[in-house]
Parts: C-alpha cells; sequence; structure tokens
C-alpha cells in the first residue's frame, strides 16, 4: 500500500527487469548494477525524493583466480547482475 507514508526503496532485479510495473510508480528503485549508489539513493529517498537507477551497463571482469575445494565440482555462471 502506498498510503502507508513510508520512504520505501525497491531494489533488484524484478523492478529492473519490470520497470512499468504501475506499483513502482512514484517509489525509489534502483537496478542490480547500481549497487555503489544505494547510500545516495536512500539519502535521496528519505528527503522524499523518488530515485530510478535502472541503468545497464557493462562491469569489468575482477580477474580474480578459482580456488576449488573439490576438482569435480565447476560452477558454471549462467547470468549475473
Amino acid at each position: 500500500e502506498k498510503d502507508i507514508n513510508k520512504p520505501i526503496v525497491v531494489a533488484g532485479c524484478v523492478p529492473q527487469s519490470e520497470s512499468a510495473l504501475s506499483c513502482l510508480a512514484g517509489l525509489s528503485v534502483i537496478g542490480v548494477q547500481q549497487f555503489e549508489h544505494v547510500v545516495d539513493v536512500v539519502r535521496q529517498t528519505l528527503a522524499g525524493n523518488a530515485v530510478q537507477l535502472l541503468e545497464r551497463r557493462a562491469r569489468p571482469s575482477l580477474n580474480l583466480p578459482k580456488i576449488r575445494r573439490n576438482p569435480l565440482v565447476e560452477v558454471i555462471p549462467i547470468n549475473t547482475g
């Protein structure tokens, strides 16, 4: 309900992929690739502003080594975000 008069920040993959949902109108929304802006979005929301950060952009790989405890198990990423 939007009648509760509390600041709300909706974050994650669902608001990113379904940004046209009517239930998100007037709420602050942050996508999965804007995690470094969470504090700013919360501050703006507490100040009474609705913020929407949903842009998708490529991120560089961290190029960290994979350390496996079991050589018979491999983790295969199917999606990022």
